[in-house]
């Protein structure tokens, strides 16, 4: 069996990719690593390799994420006090940003109503301590609509009992 010199191994790696051979096939017949074949192949093709990275941005957000206080981020993404404060308000920012989400999401069905109630406090028709006092009785009202019914059926027999016809 004849040693292949480099070029000769790249042409017959490209005459086997024509020949639409997998990588597997090809490095079994070339003796080459399959990342090998991937070079050759994207030199031949023309592809850039791109290595991703992710952005330092994403990263402090992780580990954000993950509980890491400011001062662990810089220390570990080796960021300076105006990169690690500016990523960090950004962060808490979209961090609201996610708390809004969730509450139009869980609530949306309220959000008309409960606009309404923060306008009345804004234009002084109720006060704080009016809707506090409110929210006490909230947690009555279906005690309060069962002692309206009683009520009501009350009266209802008194105007039988008072009416003349």
């Amino acid at each position: 069996m004849k040693i292949l010199t480099k070029s000769e191994k790249k042409e017959l790696v490209i005459k086997l990719y024509k020949d639409e051979k997998t990588y597997k096939e090809i490095a079994k017949m070339v003796r080459i690593s399959p990342r090998d074949i991937g070079k050759i192949i994207k030199e031949y093709t023309g592809e850039k390799t791109v290595f991703y990275t992710k952005p330092i941005t994403s990263k402090a957000y992780s580990l954000l994420l993950k509980g890491k206080s400011p001062t662990q981020v810089a220390i570990k993404l080796d960021l300076n006090y105006e990169d690690i404060r500016r990523i960090y308000s950004q962060y808490l920012s979209l961090q609201e940003m996610r708390s809004v989400e969730t509450i139009y999401t869980n609530y949306k069905d309220y959000l008309p109503r409960i606009l309404q109630i923060i306008d009345s406090l804004k234009s002084g028709e109720i006060t704080i301590e009016e809707l506090v006092e409110f929210c006490k009785y909230v947690q009555d009202i279906p005690t309060l609509e069962h002692r309206r019914a009683e009520l009501q059926h009350k009266v209802n027999i008194l105007s039988l009992k008072t009416d003349p016809s």
